[in-house]
């Protein structure tokens, strides 16, 4: 059951994890799954930017499209965009 309480003039949720093994074997899972499938994209169909975020990818696995944002100097929903059409052609 999640806690809320007054804090800092707002609000503060709490949420205990009661499964915290089962997820991080879950996020494992996944985080094998993308790198791989990444990996084995061809790269000659990749745009410039696809070929950069696939390396993003590759050397961290869990960064987030915001992350990729600043780096590729993009907004966010271009990375979303890119990502789609990454997982379209295999990704």
């Amino acid at each position: 059951m999640p806690k809320v309480e007054n804090f800092c003039g707002g609000v503060r949720v709490t949420i205990q994890r009661t499964k915290f093994m089962q997820m991080m074997n879950v996020t494992s899972d996944v985080t094998s799954n993308v790198t791989s499938s990444v990996g084995s994209l061809s790269v000659a169909q990749l745009t410039d930017r696809q070929k950069k975020i696939r390396e993003l990818i590759l050397k961290d696995s869990f960064i987030s499209a915001q992350q990729m944002s600043v780096v590729l100097p993009v907004v966010t929903r271009t990375i979303w965009r890119d990502l789609a059409d990454l997982q379209k052609k295999g990704g």
